[in-house]
């Protein structure tokens, strides 16, 4: 089943999820472009003489949103600029952008980035200008069919065009469908059949990949600084699409996979088939977050490799995809699973500085080489830009994105997909119902669902249980238990009907395919806290580059007893309107070989967390130490 996002003005978030994207509201999502050239009033998106690809439109896919969804007027200002200059660039043909870039690449997430703007804003001039561009395209893109990056990218884009067909009815999808797949790399065989089972070192040896790598930026720079660009003729990019070395390059780069799952989707509207591709890559690149090693490109299972953010947001937005396409439990729970340990360690609480790659092992934050395949020395440093700017730009979707996948509809039902704070107003043919979630979620096992005002009737309330929890549910005096389902339907709720689900998560000890072993609790990952001294870099504060050092680093293993970890407490605090002042403790049982005895071990959610272990050796019980 199909669903659609709602309207943002039918959005009001509260609570901790509020004051989340408040505190985004607040940081680099609001300044970035007074101390970072590339989303400045230089951006040649703007109408200067600055960068003229993807960085305008990665900012504006998440500041969209954002500034929408807090309703503040000063990023609201900021965001409409960014827009306005974008519509009033198009041309009579249909065409927009900066002239000196003709690449088909940014102006597909410029696409996605107006779907989030015709939601918050409804101006049919959003729809205009995408039918006009889509029409272009369609009379070109056989002269000049994808290249490189929009050959691995060639579905980005697509919502805004099943957007268009829900609203119009009369845009050609099939036809679009079927030019964007044969100008895509067939990812379709790449999940099935995955090719890279080693290091991506393995196929492109390091040394040799900077070294060409040095030359060909050398190269795009020179490109870059002309005004016009060239035509590149279509018989030189179908010889350029099939060089054995770009297709290693594309196929084992982490952020071209993390799109392209929801390629699958597209083509085949099956979710099933997703997560059986990203599983194949996982076997031989994966970790406790479920995410693949991405520093730039695949570098196996250590969890000293690295995730880059880009590769974070842009897994979130596969999964997203997957809620509006199917209406997929499972994606809701690996959404979260991203969200709430990925994204949540690799930007600063105060949203001030991010990482370009984290560590699922994160001994320290310096500036020295660390086990990169495309990184630099400060790639796991907090800063602006402390490696390609690509993250500075594309960070900015994830946490608003993600709000506006929680609640949607389809013809006569209402999906509750993610449990955050807020009201949201969810209209149909006959009627609407106004709906209220409040709750502390992740780090609080119960939701309150009041229906504030109900005016249709025969709805199918759909409510999600995260992670097929053992599940307490009320709705007013009646009592439903749920086990081992990953949802339930209710009909009919009334005005004032109050609904409470309590979870009862299981603690789940991961087996990681490195041959560790880690600890999860519904969507939360858990790791070894590691003291650190916090250094500066370089910039202005709170804006600046930082780093950590590690004040003690243990060689911790954890017991466990019939493969399980061997959980001594939980401890939980909750406060309901700072999402930071939250937490639940895990007290397991551990062996601390440096002291040679047995300790008990306060594992902390790894989202919180700076400096970490959350892969770990295991000890059996019935072993002793000695």
């Amino acid at each position: 089943m199909s669903w659609k996002k709602l309207y943002i003005d039918q959005i009001n978030l509260s609570g901790i999820h509020k004051d989340l994207l408040d505190k985004q509201g607040n940081g680099l999502s609001r300044v970035i472009g007074e101390m970072f050239p590339d989303l400045s009033d230089k951006s040649a998106w703007l109408g200067g003489n600055g960068e003229a690809w993807e960085r305008g439109p990665y900012y504006i896919d998440g500041l969209i949103p954002l500034a929408y969804l807090l309703n503040d007027d000063e990023l609201i200002n900021l965001a409409n600029k960014w827009v306005e200059a974008i519509l009033s660039s198009q041309k009579d043909s249909g065409f927009f952008g900066p002239k000196k870039n003709n690449d088909w690449w940014p102006r597909a997430v410029v696409l996605k980035a107006l779907v989030s703007a015709y939601l918050a804003t409804r101006d049919e001039k959003i729809i205009d200008f995408s039918e006009k561009y889509l029409s272009y395209f369609l009379k070109h893109v056989s002269e000049m069919p994808f290249d490189f990056w929009a050959y691995a990218r060639g579905m980005e884009g697509f919502e805004m065009i099943t957007f268009l067909k829900e609203r119009i009815g009369d845009v050609t999808e099939e036809e679009l469908k079927r030019i964007l797949k044969e100008n895509t790399i067939d990812w379709q065989s790449f999940f099935t059949d995955f090719p890279y089972v080693e290091n991506t070192d393995k196929y492109m040896p390091k040394h040799l990949f900077h070294l060409v790598k040095y030359f060909t930026n050398i190269i795009a720079s020179l490109k870059k600084s002309r005004k016009n660009p060239p035509k590149v003729k279509k018989y030189k990019i179908l010889k350029n699409r099939d060089k054995k070395n770009n297709l290693i390059f594309l196929k084992t780069h982490g952020v071209n996979i993390a799109m392209a799952l929801k390629y699958l989707l597209y083509w085949e509207k099956s979710p099933e088939v997703m997560f059986e591709g990203l599983d194949n890559v996982l076997k031989y690149h994966g970790n406790a977050t479920g995410i693949f090693s991405s520093d730039e490109h695949l570098n196996g299972t250590s969890p000293s490799s690295g995730i880059e953010l880009c590769t974070v947001v842009e897994m979130m937005y596969s999964m997203e995809e997957a809620i509006r396409i199917t209406g997929s439990m499972e994606a809701s729970d690996r959404l979260e699973k991203y969200a709430y340990n990925a994204l949540l360690s690799t930007i600063r609480p105060d949203f001030s500085s991010h990482q370009y790659v984290q560590q699922i092992n994160q001994l320290d934050c310096e500036v020295k080489p660390h086990p990169f395949y495309d990184s630099n020395r400060y790639a796991n440093t907090f800063g602006i830009e402390p490696n390609y700017g690509c993250c500075a730009a594309n960070m900015h979707q994830g946490w608003p994105k993600m709000m506006l996948s929680a609640v949607m509809s389809s013809k006569s039902s209402l999906g509750i997909f993610l449990y955050i704070s807020g009201t949201y107003k969810v209209e149909f043919p006959d009627g609407h119902v106004l709906l209220e979630i409040k709750t502390a979620y992740p780090f609080s096992d119960n939701v309150i669902i009041k229906c504030l005002e109900s005016k249709v009737l025969n709805i199918d309330w759909l409510f999600r249980i995260p992670y097929k929890a053992n599940t307490l549910i009320k709705i007013n005096d009646e009592v439903i238990n749920i086990e081992n389902k990953d949802s339930f339907t209710f009909k009919d709720i009334k005005t004032n009907d109050l609904i409470s689900l309590t979870f009862n998560f299981d603690i789940i000890t991961l087996n990681n395919p490195d041959n560790s072993i880690s600890v999860q609790r519904g969507p939360l990952i858990y790791s070894e806290y590691i003291d650190y001294e916090e250094f500066y870099i370089k910039g202005n504060k709170p804006f600046h580059d930082r780093g950590f050092k590690p004040k003690e680093i243990r060689d911790i293993k954890l017991f466990t007893k019939a493969e399980e970890v061997i959980v001594k407490d939980i401890k939980k605090h909750n406060n309901d309107n700072d999402f930071f002042d939250n937490h639940i403790n895990l007290i397991v049982e551990a062996y601390d070989q440096s002291l040679d005895k047995t300790i008990d071990l306060n594992l902390k959610p790894y989202g919180l967390s700076t400096l970490r272990r959350t892969h770990f050796d295991k000890i059996s019980i019935k072993k002793s130490i000695h």
